[in-house]
């Protein structure tokens, strides 16, 4: 059975720092065993042994980081090498998502929302942390020339609002944090029923 876990600023914050302690840009998809969980996966600090955890990345570097920083934590971690485009699980695996600055960087980030939620249970959690278009002129005209070189040397966007992309992937935002003068945003989403 799926257990729906409840959206709190400590759930958010501890998700987005796990994925961020492994390494950025790694996809973590969770699949929770049957078990009250309401906020503790978060209130404790560490994931509990309930709590399985898969890490898909495209860089074998980036997939060497994680695999170390989760020997260091003694923390059972699935990483594989993957592409967002083409996620290799089956329909409706995994309870929550946790995509940390991986969607500037992704060719079609269109189609990476839909593929996560694609392998969303129905109520799961996608939990986005991304730069995105900032709210100040200023700061935005400086990301539009940014991307003149990190685009084609890269594929960094700096302009992309994957927010806005959610409910056509059928997902309903449930909340929404820009910092940084609107240049990064942080977003809870869920699959809807």
């Amino acid at each position: 059975p799926h257990v729906s876990l409840a959206i709190t600023t400590s759930l958010l914050s501890f998700c987005w720092a796990v994925a961020g302690v492994l390494g950025l840009g790694v996809f973590f998809f969770t699949r929770v065993t049957p078990k009250n969980t309401r906020d503790e996966v978060a209130d404790n600090g560490h994931y509990p042994s309930y709590v399985t955890l898969t890490g898909i990345e495209f860089s074998p570097g980036m997939l060497a980081i994680a695999r170390q920083r989760a020997a260091e934590l003694q923390r059972k971690v699935d990483l594989r090498a993957g592409n967002a485009h083409h996620l290799e699980f089956a329909d409706a695996s995994f309870d929550t998502i946790v995509c940390t600055f991986s969607l500037c960087a992704i060719p079609d980030e269109q189609r990476a929302v839909s593929e996560m939620c694609r392998v969303l249970r129905p109520g799961g959690l996608l939990l986005l942390a991304d730069h995105i278009a900032s709210s100040s002129w200023l700061a935005r005209s400086v990301q539009r020339l940014m991307e003149v070189v990190t685009v084609p040397l890269g594929g960094e966007h700096f302009l992309r609002r994957p927010l806005l992309s959610l409910p056509a992937a059928g997902l309903t935002v449930e909340q929404s944090h820009r910092f940084k003068l609107g240049i990064v945003e942080q977003v809870a989403a869920r699959k809807l029923l």
